[in-house]
């Protein structure tokens, strides 16, 4: 989790950002040690990283600030 993390906090750019970021989610899903939230997590991956492609291309403030709020 903490390397999933650390990539997020150190990717420039936004494709880079948003897959780390999504990654980070992923990782996060599979340590539940719950396999339900990896299913739903992975129904919903792309729909994640297209959003995080949006966010961080629009607000290229959001993806330095983004390793903090998590």
């Amino acid at each position: 989790i903490g390397r999933a993390l650390a990539d997020t906090g150190s990717a420039e750019a936004v494709n880079t950002w948003a897959a780390a970021d999504v990654e980070f989610h992923g990782t996060l899903a599979r340590a539940t040690g719950n396999p339900l939230f990896v299913v739903i997590y992975d129904a919903l991956r792309g729909i994640l990283f297209e959003q995080r492609l949006k966010t961080g291309s629009a607000l290229p403030e959001t993806r330095p600030r983004s390793f903090r709020y998590h």
